[in-house]
């Protein structure tokens, strides 16, 4: 009879042990749509710090309430996780708005949807544990250790007592020693260990995408936790005529290569496109645009950031006023009709 080491015994069981866990984690993911998201910034610092790792799950629109932190995809497919500001519930369907916990300002665009993913738990520090379980590195070990207990169970030469085996009656099939059978539990669950393994060390690749708190989703993975900056660019304001203005984004010269500005209040996407670094991008801002439907004088503030796959800038701010047609009257309200101009 084979016979291992005590601390051959207790790897074998640790490796059951982790393998059990692991294969309880995977199915519970699959049983409720849970997923891992890793927060690579501090924009929901303090409740949520970075390097923390989350838990959600998916849950109809119309369950969202003011104060959930969800995960959700903005216009150009960046994953946010930040928290409901406001929510407004049509049917099966809700418009929210989000805002990080540290950031002063909501996020730059409302989210109009059916369904989202909300962070049910957190933990600080794990996700760092979790992103380096998805390197090459940790992927080489978690195979040296499965293949170490594969030969253990399976392959591990035999080891013969210096100490004669008493007889045994013929009838009667020997218990053997108590370190015997520990190794015996232990074999049993070597299987369970290796295709727990192989979900640890498999399911580390699939862990999260970065959200700006940032969409770690189940989906992709992240290795590194080492962060890009993105600088803001700048937004100038030119009078266009004697009602309508002109914004200019200058690119900041990194590797930004799509910018979008909006407005808040009202709420439109004024220009979203690819970005070539030293690029201006002029866009006019027309005055008869419909929506502007304020009856008196407004400072309205537009908003210009750049991106880069998952890294967003800061925005850059850039009010304009706007003054309504002096009468609202079909024909007078053309002769004298509503205006933009740049506040100095």
């Amino acid at each position: 009879m084979r016979r291992l080491s005590r601390f051959q015994n207790n790897l074998l069981t640790l490796g059951a042990i982790l393998g059990a866990l692991c294969l309880l984690v995977a199915l519970a993911a699959v049983l409720t749509g849970a997923k891992p998201l890793l927060f690579r910034s501090g924009s929901m610092a303090p409740a949520i710090p970075t390097g923390a790792l989350g838990i959600s799950v998916p849950v109809d629109a119309n369950t969202i309430r003011i104060g959930d932190v969800i995960s959700v995809e903005n216009a150009a497919g960046v994953r946010i996780t930040h928290r409901v500001v406001s929510a407004e519930i049509s049917g099966d369907t809700a418009t929210v708005s989000l805002k990080g916990d540290a950031n002063s300002i909501p996020d730059a665009e409302p989210y109009v949807l059916r369904v989202a993913d909300r962070v049910v738990a957190h933990a600080p520090l794990i996700g760092y544990a979790v992103a380096w379980l998805s390197s090459s590195a940790a992927v080489f070990a978690g195979g040296l250790f499965t293949a170490y207990l594969l030969y253990l169970a399976f392959g591990a030469p035999a080891r013969r007592s210096s100490q004669p085996e008493p007889h045994q009656d013929a009838d009667r099939p020997s218990r053997g020693d108590p370190a015997e059978r520990h190794g015996r539990r232990a074999t049993r669950f070597t299987a369970m260990a290796l295709v727990g393994l192989g979900v640890l060390t498999g399911g580390a690749l699939h862990t999260a995408t970065p959200s700006q708190a940032a969409f770690l989703d189940a989906a992709q993975a992240t290795a590194s936790f080492t962060s890009a900056t993105l600088t803001a660019p700048t937004l100038t304001c030119q009078n266009s005529g004697s009602n309508d203005v002109t914004l200019t984004l200058t690119h900041a010269g990194d590797f930004a290569n799509l910018y979008e500005l909006r407005t808040l209040v009202p709420a439109k996407l004024w220009a979203s496109a690819a970005w070539q670094p030293g690029t201006p991008v002029g866009v006019l801002i027309d005055a008869d645009d419909s929506v502007f439907t304020y009856t008196q004088t407004t400072d309205v503030g537009f908003r210009a950031s750049s991106s880069f796959g998952s890294w967003a800038s800061a925005p850059a701010l850039k009010s304009v006023r706007y003054t309504p047609p002096v009468l609202a009257i079909p024909l007078i309200s053309d002769l004298l009709p509503g205006s933009l101009r740049c506040i100095a």
